[in-house]
């Protein structure tokens, strides 16, 4: 009786232990989801305007995915967190962008380094 008495406590022990669990997905909510057009971009002490040329945006979407816009380029990526402040993008063209970010005065700051050396500048 002592054993089916504990076998059924375990039993309804896991039950509740794997209910808190957040089985629905990834949900992001980081700052950064929207859209993202640039502005200038920074490499040290300067910083520099935009032209037509270097022009483009992302697009973040809370389900992990987004998409970037360039001139006639248009790639759709899956993008994750991979650390506190850095974020993977996987395009569907196969190229990989890792970025360090942050938002400033309601400005997204995506660089290749963490020191945000050079760095782009959207709004």
């Amino acid at each position: 009786m002592k054993k089916i008495f504990s076998l059924l406590t375990l039993a309804v022990m896991s039950v509740m232990l794997t209910s808190c669990f957040d089985n629905d997905g990834p949900h992001y909510d980081p700052a950064f989801i929207g859209p993202w057009e640039t502005v200038s971009y920074v490499k040290g002490n300067f910083e520099y305007p935009i032209t037509p040329a270097s022009w483009h945006r992302y697009v973040f979407y809370r389900d992990g995915t987004g998409y970037y816009e360039q001139d006639d380029l248009r790639t759709q990526f899956f993008w994750d967190e991979i650390g506190p402040d850095r974020i993977e993008m996987r395009h569907s063209d196969g190229v990989v962008e890792r970025r360090y970010w942050d938002v400033v005065r309601g400005e997204l700051l995506l660089s290749q380094t963490y020191d945000f050396y050079d760095y782009y500048v959207y709004r």
